[in-house]
C-alpha cells in the first residue's frame, strides 16, 4: 500500500529499514491502536499539515458517534429481548413491531434518557411492568365511562381516576421531570400511532385531556 517503504536495499535485494522508517512504523502502529483503518492511516500520513490534536479529535468524534449508535442498538436489543421473553415468542412480527415503535420513540428521547429508562425498567421489575401494562387499559376504559356519564373533571370520582393515572405515569418515569416531558411530546406527536400499535382505546387523547382538566385544580397538577 505504500505505507512503509524501505530506506534502502542490500546487495542481495533485502529491504533495509532504518531510523526514519522505524519512526513511521511506530506512527502506523499507534494509529492502528487508536482504531484507524489502513486507508485512513495512509491519508493521514500524507497530510502533514494536520496536527496530532486534529487527528485525535477527529477520530474521537467518530468514536463518540459509534458509541451513541451502539448504545441505541443495545437498548433496542434489550427491549426486543424483554418483549420476546415475556411473550415466550420468537415471532419476527414482534421484533419488527418493537423496532418500529423504538424508532419512533427515539425521536423524542435522548440516548441518556433511554439509558435511564432501561435502568428504571430493571428497578421496577418485569412482574410489576406486566401488572401496569394490564392496568392501563382498565383505567382508560374507566375514564371513557366517566366521560360518557358526563362526570365533570372536578368530581371526586374524576379526581380519583386522575390520581391513579398520575401514579402509573410516575411509576414509569420515576418522577423524572425530563422523562415526563419526553412522554408528553411522544403522545402529542405520535399518539395516534401508539394507539394503533398497542391496540389502545381510540379515545386515548380525549382521556388524556380529561385527566389534565381533573389535575388542573388538584395537588397533583
Amino acid at each position: 500500500m505504500g505505507l512503509l517503504n524501505p530506506g534502502a536495499r542490500s546487495e542481495g535485494g533485502q529491504r533495509l529499514y532504518v531510523a526514519p522508517e522505524l519512526e513511521r512504523l511506530q506512527q502506523i502502529v499507534s494509529l492502528r491502536q487508536l482504531g484507524f483503518g489502513l486507508d485512513e492511516i495512509r491519508t493521514l500520513l500524507h497530510r502533514p499539515e494536520m496536527s496530532a490534536l486534529e487527528v485525535v479529535e477527529l477520530h474521537l468524534s467518530r468514536v463518540d458517534e459509534r458509541i451513541a449508535d451502539l448504545t441505541t442498538l443495545q437498548h433496542r436489543l434489550r427491549l426486543v429481548s424483554n418483549q420476546l421473553r415475556r411473550g415466550e415468542s420468537t415471532s419476527f412480527d414482534v421484533v419488527s413491531e418493537t423496532v418500529e415503535m423504538m424508532t419512533m420513540v427515539e425521536k423524542h428521547y435522548s440516548p441518556e434518557q433511554l439509558e435511564w429508562l432501561q435502568r428504571r425498567r430493571e428497578e421496577v421489575g418485569e412482574t410489576r411492568i406486566q401488572e401496569v401494562e394490564a392496568e392501563w387499559p382498565q383505567l382508560i376504559d374507566e375514564v371513557v365511562a366517566a366521560i360518557d356519564r358526563g362526570i365533570p373533571p372536578g368530581d371526586p370520582h374524576a379526581q380519583a381516576l386522575a390520581r391513579r393515572w398520575t401514579e402509573l405515569v410516575r411509576e414509569f418515569t420515576g418522577s423524572n421531570q425530563e422523562i415526563e416531558g419526553a412522554v408528553q411530546r411522544v403522545w402529542e406527536v405520535d399518539g395516534e400511532q401508539l394507539v394503533q400499535q398497542h391496540g389502545l382505546n381510540p379515545r386515548m387523547s380525549e382521556c388524556a385531556a380529561y385527566i389534565s382538566q381533573a389535575l388542573a385544580g388538584s395537588a397533583d397538577a
